[in-house]
């Protein structure tokens, strides 16, 4: 198996994980209010990621669960129905896969299909329903080795015209991936669509679902006059009028699917709402990198993490051309061949390719003549050139990726085939307007896929290239950018740090100069204004220079524009002008900012020493599990006295079915449950503790222990608890979720047992230099200059920080109190550069140790003179509280062990008792 297919990258885990907690928490309680459920458990999602919800517009929070599909003809009341918002690049169609898995582990238990769910996989356009499908049938494909890792070899994926050849017997024991455009079954009358006809090969599946479920089949469409006496002979007549129609449609309604919607926001119509309405869904999972306002964005993951996880290349460098399209071309070969000769030296195989925009048959520069420029004028064998249109397909069986394959040049008009992905593309070079050019978005797309999703050793080839021909470089930056935007999924701030400039020339040498640097520097912001406007009445930046061009005057600054510069400018300007203005600004800051920041410039952050405790002579990092083992943490160490969390929920149903005086199937629903529980089972307990251990397995369980105390576990719930193997066998995913908790439990309590033992030793900060060590210490954190773990919305407000180690900030209110702190931090000389340090994420920010968890502070400075300042930041109403006391012991422990005091901890407040300003506080600290 090829396991490396399998490695989800962080923000996929982390989209994953969101979801399945969020579907978890959906089926909580007695089912009495669901919609109230889902509103929690989509508020309780958000809060999970530092995201608010919130009723009052405007307050920085986010909207609150909306059941918009409640509100479809015939939908159900309280339908899970989220997104999850990847941008271009981020691999939707893989985390689709592995969802499914997640679905089935939490709505398996209410629903007909128990752990092997239908699924109905929607998809927009029928080349993409072609490739998924191939893709989620091809054995060693990632996609169907995800489906394969949840569900081993008893998976069947299909398409529509195979879905009634299934077996009955398939329902709940099997998974049932069907993939189909949603187009298929969006119609205003089931008349018109064969999937809601009656079918011949249905009715023994409605036989045996009536058996197994009867509840199932109430709300079924039924014959009507239509559908009976269709032909000679017909098996259906006047009388079966009013019966349930075998139909595909209707036993998708009895099944209930899981709907995963692939590029969602082009099934957000009544109609399509209409439609998913008529399968019953257990649950809509849409996936999509540009939502709809009205969305529940469950998870977002941005551009900045795909970029951070080596999913995508960026910067996107653009170079624009003011003379013909021959030299765009020209330069852009030049480019591709210096990257060749870059990537002979990377340890995989890459050879770039450029992707040619040709105009259409209406321009000059056909695809044709363009081959031919490449052949005659550029010579460029013509076996290394593909043209590929609606009609020329001469990429047709070719595999780009191979190591013999010799294409590097292909040439296209619109958009490549949906769908289409060769990671080694890295220049587009486009004939067409930005600004009207069709499908530009979909080739830089094109050319955003990192190789193997693996950082390149030359920083040229994390980059993607764009060649256009344009008299203005700021027109078409902002046009790339907001295509970007539109339709990449894009933040405004992400796009506008996204796309840089290439200073020109961009070789120094006429022949081909393959190492020359190409440097990226902010470009002049260039505001053409018309020169009929009277400009001595525009306050103007003040570096700014003025260059009249005949009917238009030029407003250029070299630098960023000051906040209060560019208000005054723009409130003076027409309004025509206005808008248009401020987005110039507000696009070159985002640029300048990104260019100037540390990270950008590859200045190193000075490495912080972590925690470390002395054990037997060796020194170990305080961290969870060391605490747990300083406390003796063993899962057999304590009696099994109950599992509070473990309260199974019978979600079967009996009904009785019998005929009527007029010869009709009649259900009645009984108000018991089914009693299974008391029946055995050929599942032993020895199969059933395996089965358990690979679901609460954790970095603290030892194998054998484990199992030892599953054994335990299972012995008190059938002897002190009454339940039966048979029962806990059934609710196996239940019990796993209790015993799960019952684990965490025990170790948050060894833990803080732990915290106490650690601080009554000798906790203290590790020295530098120690045995061998020239530079920083065993025990370290390092701010990665390529990894930032922000996520939208950034800040953007009116202070710019020119010392933030990173051009984007992670979860700063512009006016709030810990934007203050911010401020302050900022203005101190002794300042050299700062972080606002991300929670709950270990691997890319600084944190301490405490008893329960892990404190992440506020703010982590660099300063001038080699110390470093720690800066933790306390509303007033938590300063007094027992976390912040716990917080700063910790802190303060960490910087009075530190090596000559070249650490400084400091908790500052607004509501600080000697009533100091917060300036004050850090030049107090620091001394």
């Amino acid at each position: 198996m090829n396991t490396q297919a399998l490695t989800l990258k962080k923000y996929q885990a982390e989209a994953l994980n969101t979801l399945e907690a969020f579907l978890q928490a959906s089926t909580a309680g007695d089912g009495s209010e669901p919609s109230a459920n889902l509103a929690l458990a989509y508020a309780d999602a958000l809060a999970a990621q530092q995201r608010r919800v919130s009723g009052n517009p405007g307050d920085g929070g986010e909207a609150p669960y909306r059941d918009s599909f409640a509100k479809a003809e015939g939908a159900r009341a309280a339908v899970p129905h989220v997104c999850l918002r990847i941008p271009t690049g981020g691999g939707k169609t893989i985390l689709g896969a592995h969802a499914i898995g997640r679905i089935a582990r939490t709505l398996g238990p209410q629903q007909l299909w128990g752990q092997r769910p239908v699924v109905l996989w929607l998809t927009p356009t029928d080349m993409i329903r072609e490739q998924t499908l191939d893709a989620l049938q091809q054995p060693g494909h990632p996609y169907a080795l995800a489906l394969g890792e949840h569900f081993g070899t008893d998976v069947t994926v299909l398409e529509l015209e195979q879905f009634a050849g299934l077996s009955p017997e398939d329902w709940g024991h099997k998974t049932v991936v069907l993939v189909a455009t949603i187009q298929a079954f969006r119609v205003k009358s089931t008349q018109l669509r064969q999937v809601y006809s009656y079918d011949d090969a249905l009715p023994r599946h409605f036989k045996r679902l009536a058996q197994a479920a009867p509840q199932a089949m109430t709300g079924l469409e039924l014959l009507t006059a239509a559908d009976v006496n269709r032909y000679e002979g017909d098996p259906l007549t006047d009388v079966d009028i009013g019966q349930p129609k075998a139909s595909l449609a209707n036993l998708l309604f009895v099944l209930r699917p899981a709907i995963i919607v692939d590029e969602a926001h082009n099934a957000q119509t009544d109609t399509s709402f209409k439609t998913l309405a008529r399968f019953n869904p257990a649950c809509i999972i849409e996936l999509t990198a540009t939502p709809l306002p009205e969305t529940n964005v469950l998870h977002r993951v941005s551009a900045w993490e795909l970029k951070q996880a080596d999913m995508i290349k960026l910067p996107v460098v653009l170079v624009h051309h003011q003379g013909d399209w021959q030299a765009v071309v020209r330069d852009a070969r030049l480019q591709r061949d210096k990257l060749e000769a870059l990537a002979r030296m990377e340890p995989q195989h890459i050879r770039p390719i450029m992707l040619l925009q040709a105009q259409d048959i209406s321009g000059t520069v056909t695809p044709e003549a363009l081959k031919k420029h490449l052949v005659e004028v550029e010579r460029i064998p013509a076996d290394q050139i593909a043209i590929a249109t609606g009609k020329i397909k001469e990429l047709a069986n070719v595999n780009l990726m191979a190591a013999d394959c010799l294409i590097r040049y292909v040439i296209t008009v619109e958009a490549l085939k949906e769908g289409w992905d060769c990671p080694f593309a890295y220049i587009l070079c486009s004939l067409q307007s930005v600004r009207s050019g069709k499908d530009v978005e979909q080739l830089l797309g094109r050319v955003l896929r990192m190789p193997y999703a693996k950082r390149r050793v030359s920083e040229e080839l994390n980059r993607a290239w764009a060649f256009v021909v344009s008299p203005d470089f700021q027109a078409e930056a902002l046009a790339l950018r907001d295509k970007m935007v539109a339709s990449m999924g894009f933040d405004a701030l992400e796009a506008a740090q996204a796309v840089l400039p290439a200073t020109e020339p961009l070789f120094n040498d006429p022949g081909l100069p393959l190492f020359n640097q190409t440097q990226t520097r902010p470009t002049d912001l260039v505001i053409t204004l018309p020169a009929s406007l009277d400009i001595s009445k525009v306050p103007l930046p003040e570096a700014a220079r003025l260059v009249q061009h005949g009917e238009h005057v030029q407003v250029i600054c070299r630098d960023d524009v000051k906040p209060d510069e560019a208000a005054a400018m723009v409130a003076a300007l027409p309004k025509a002008h206005q808008e248009r203005v401020k987005r110039e600004i507000d696009d070159h800051n985002a640029m300048v900012t990104m260019l100037q920041a540390p990270s950008t410039r590859r200045l190193p952050f000075a490495p912080l020493p972590q925690l470390v405790i002395d054990l037997d002579g060796s020194w170990q990092l305080v961290e969870s599990e060391t605490l747990a083992n300083l406390a003796g943490f063993s899962l057999l160490g304590e009696p099994v006295t109950g599992l509070a969390a473990y309260n199974p929920q019978d979600y079967a149903r009996m009904a009785t079915l019998d005929t009527s005086a007029r010869q009709k199937i009649e259900i009645e629903l009984a108000s018991t449950q089914l009693a299974l529980d008391g029946v055995s089972t050929s599942i032993t307990e020895t199969d059933l503790i395996g089965r358990l251990a690979e679901e609460v397995r954790t970095e603290y369980t030892v194998p054998g222990e484990l199992d030892g105390y599953l054994a335990r576990v299972l012995l008190h719930l059938r002897r002190d608890a009454g339940h039966t193997l048979t029962g806990l066998v059934r609710h196996q995913h239940e019990l796993a979720r209790a015993i799960s908790t019952d684990i965490a439990i025990r170790i948050a309590n060894a833990r803080k047992k732990g915290f106490g033992v650690a601080m009554s030793l000798d906790m203290f900060s590790e020295p530098a230099m120690k045995e061998g060590m020239t530079d920083g210490f065993r025990h370290e954190f390092r701010f990665n200059p390529d990894y930032y773990p922000a996520r939208p919305p950034y800040y953007d407000g009116s202070v710019k920080f020119k010392k933030h180690y990173y051009p984007l900030i992670n979860d700063l209110r512009d006016g709030g109190e810990e934007w203050e702190c911010a401020v302050a931090i900022e203005g101190l000389a002794p300042v050299k550069q700062w972080v606002r340090n991300v929670e709950r994420d270990r691997l890319n920010s600084f944190w301490l140790p405490t008893s329960s968890d892990y404190f992440y502070p506020d703010f982590v400075c660099e300063l001038t003179d080699g110390r470093k300042l720690v800066v933790e930041y306390k509303g007033g109403h938590l300063i007094d509280g027992p976390d912040a006391t716990e917080k700063a012991r910790i802190g303060e422990r960490w910087a009075a062990t530190s090596q000559n005091g070249s650490c400084i901890f400091v908790q500052v407040s607004k509501a600080d008792p000697l009533k100091r300003s917060l300036e004050k506080q850090l030049l107090d600290a620091l001394g």
